[in-house]
C-alpha cells in the first residue's frame, strides 16, 4: 500500500486538511467564544444559540450549498457579485474549498466547550492577578487562556479527527479535481474488486494521529489542575468594548452569514428553482412543485422516518455508553482508567467506509 504514490498523497492530504481546518476553526471559535461569553457585544445570546445550527444538516449538504455559491460555472456569488465587481471568480473545488467548508462546519466543536468554560470561570481568579499588579493582557495570557486550554485542546482534537476522516465534502469538492484523502481512497479500494485488507491498512494513520494527539493532551495539561468553579457559581466579569461593540457584532454576523445563512439559504432558494443550470429569473422559479414531487415518492418519506428513528436509537445508546464510561473514569478506582478515554475516542479514528466494512 505504501509503495503506491496516490495512497501516500491521500494520507498527506488528510493530515494537512485536518491541520488547516483546525487552525481555521480556532481562529473563528476562540475569539467568537470570548466575545459571546465575556463582553457586551450586541446580540451575543442570539449568536450563541444559532451556532449549533451548522449541524442542522450533514456536512455534504453544506458543501452542496457552497458549490451553488462558488462553483466555477453558475455559482451565484461568482456570477452576481465577484465577476461584476471585477474580482476573480473563486473555484470551490479543491483543497481550498474543502478547508473553507469544513472550517465553517466544524468550528462549533471548539466554540461550544470554550464558551461553556468561560461562562463557568470565576472572574475572581482574574481579579486576583490584577490586584497583584498584572495588566489585563498579562492576565489574559497567564490566567484566562491557560484555564481555556483543556476545552480548546479537546475541541481541536475533535475538529482535527473529524476533518481527517470526513467523507462527503471531500468527495463532492475534491472528486472533480482528483483530490483524495484517506476516506475517499478507502472507498475506491472497496469498489469491485474490493480490497478490504488494503482499506484496513489505511485506517492505521488515523489511529496514529489520534494516539499522538492524546499523548500531547496528557503532556500539556495532564498533571495540572484547572479549577474554574469553586464552592460558589462563577462570577463573570463583563468586558466593555466601547466603540468596538459593533465591530464585534459585525464579526459575529460574518461568521453567521458564511456558516449558516449563505450555504443553507442558497439551498432553500434552489428548492424553488425549476432547473439549476438556467439563469436565476422569475421564469425559473416555482412555488411548491419540487416539494410536492418529493412527497409523492414513498421512498422519500420512508427515508425521513428511517433517519429519525436511527438518530433517536443511536443517541440513546450513545448516552448509555458515554455515561457509563464517564462514571468509570471519574468515580471508580479501576486500573483501566488510563485506557478509557483513548478507547472512547478510538471510533472517531475510523472513517465511515472502514467502520462499515467489517460488519
Amino acid at each position: 500500500m505504501l509503495s503506491q504514490g496516490d495512497v501516500l498523497e491521500a494520507i498527506f492530504n488528510s493530515f494537512w486538511i485536518g491541520t488547516a481546518t483546525t487552525v481555521g476553526a480556532l481562529l473563528i471559535a476562540v475569539p467568537f467564544a470570548f466575545l459571546v461569553s465575556r463582553t457586551d457585544m450586541p446580540g451575543r445570546k442570539f449568536f450563541r444559540s444559532v451556532a449549533v445550527l451548522t449541524f442542522a444538516a450533514p456536512s455534504f449538504i453544506a458543501a452542496m450549498g457552497w458549490i451553488l455559491l462558488l462553483g466555477p460555472r453558475g455559482g451565484l456569488l461568482n456570477e452576481y457579485i465577484l465577476v461584476p465587481l471585477g474580482l476573480p471568480a473563486f473555484d470551490i473545488f479543491g483543497a481550498q474549498g474543502i478547508i473553507l467548508v469544513l472550517t465553517l462546519f466544524l468550528y462549533p466543536l471548539i466554540f461550544l466547550p470554550v464558551t461553556d468554560a468561560l461562562d463557568n470561570m470565576d472572574s475572581r481568579l482574574e481579579e486576583a492577578a490584577e490586584s497583584a499588579g498584572a495588566t489585563r493582557g498579562h492576565t489574559l495570557r497567564k490566567v484566562t487562556l491557560p484555564l481555556m486550554l483543556p476545552p480548546i485542546f479537546s475541541g481541536s482534537l475533535l475538529v482535527f479527527i473529524s476533518a481527517f476522516v470526513i467523507f462527503g465534502p471531500v468527495a463532492l469538492l475534491g472528486g472533480p479535481v482528483g483530490f483524495q484523502t484517506i476516506p475517499t481512497a478507502m472507498l475506491e479500494l472497496m469498489t469491485f474488486p474490493p480490497r478490504i485488507e488494503y482499506a484496513a491498512v489505511l485506517g492505521l494513520p488515523v489511529l496514529f494521529a489520534l494516539g499522538v494527539l492524546l499523548y500531547l493532551q496528557r503532556k500539556l495539561y495532564g498533571r495540572r489542575a484547572y479549577t474554574t468553579v469553586g464552592g460558589k457559581p462563577g462570577q463573570k466579569r463583563t468586558v466593555h468594548l466601547g466603540v468596538w461593540r459593533w465591530a464585534a457584532w459585525f464579526f459575529g454576523f460574518v461568521v453567521l452569514l458564511f456558516s449558516i445563512v449563505l450555504p443553507f439559504g442558497v439551498l432553500l432558494l434552489t428548492s424553488f428553482r425549476k432547473a439549476v443550470g438556467l439563469p436565476l429569473t422569475w421564469d425559473n422559479l416555482v412555488l411548491f412543485d419540487n416539494y410536492t414531487a418529493l412527497v409523492e415518492r414513498p421512498a422519500i418519506l420512508e427515508s425521513f422516518w428511517n433517519s429519525l428513528w436511527i438518530a433517536l436509537v443511536a443517541t440513546l445508546a450513545s448516552l448509555i455508553v458515554a455515561v457509563l464510561a464517564v462514571w468509570l473514569l471519574e468515580r471508580s478506582r479501576t486500573r483501566l482508567r488510563p485506557f478509557i478515554q483513548p478507547f472512547m475516542l478510538a471510533p472517531l479514528a475510523f472513517p465511515g467506509p472502514s467502520s462499515a466494512s467489517p460488519w
